[in-house]
């Protein structure tokens, strides 16, 4: 309390540039307070502090790709954390955030960071190239990359191609044909 004054009401304010709890302004029976001023002691009066920079409200980044969701945090000063997190995802697009740390409309205060996961696609298993294995070492190499077969065509000892062809991307559990020509 200053000395000689009575304070009734401490007053916050919010400032980008005041630090918190920093007096922003002082009034004497409701005329601005300057220094060295006279009063007679027993005086009200109210100080308006900082209460530092206006909180920031939390975008919504769901759906948005990494660019878009940097430059809306950047908007509102918050800052966007690193590492970034990816998880499989078979309805959120490659790239896209699906989920935030910080709830969207939360207030934060400003440079605040705020976690992303972000989709890494779907769930893809390529077929591997399997040509000169046997029928029993294809249906293992594709058990282990978590594919399964669904039929062996040909008679032959050895897998000639496959269908779909090696290279390809599939959902996992998806299934292959075994191309086994006679000799």
């Amino acid at each position: 309390m200053a000395k000689g004054f009575e304070v009734d009401l401490v007053q916050p304010l919010y400032d980008e540039i005041i630090s918190p709890g920093e007096v922003i302004k002082l009034t004497i029976d409701g005329e601005m307070a300057l220094g060295g001023s006279l009063r007679e002691p027993g005086t009200r009066a109210v100080l308006i502090v900082s209460g530092g920079p206006v909180p920031r409200s939390v975008p919504q980044l769901g759906g948005l790709d990494l660019g878009a969701a940097e430059r809306a945090l950047d908007s509102v000063q918050l800052s966007l954390a690193r590492p970034l997190t990816y998880e499989i995802s078979e309805s959120v697009p490659e790239g896209a955030v699906i989920r935030q740390s910080l709830s969207p409309g939360l207030l934060a205060e400003r440079g605040s960071q705020v976690s992303l996961t972000l989709s890494a696609g779907p769930d893809r298993r390529e077929v591997p190239d399997m040509r000169g294995l046997s029928v029993m070492e294809a249906r293992e190499r594709l058990i282990e990359v978590g594919l399964k077969v669904e039929d062996v065509t040909g008679e032959g000892e050895l897998v000639q191609a496959t269908e779909p062809p090696a290279g390809t991307m599939l959902a996992p559990n998806s299934a292959v044909v075994l191309w086994v020509p006679s000799d």
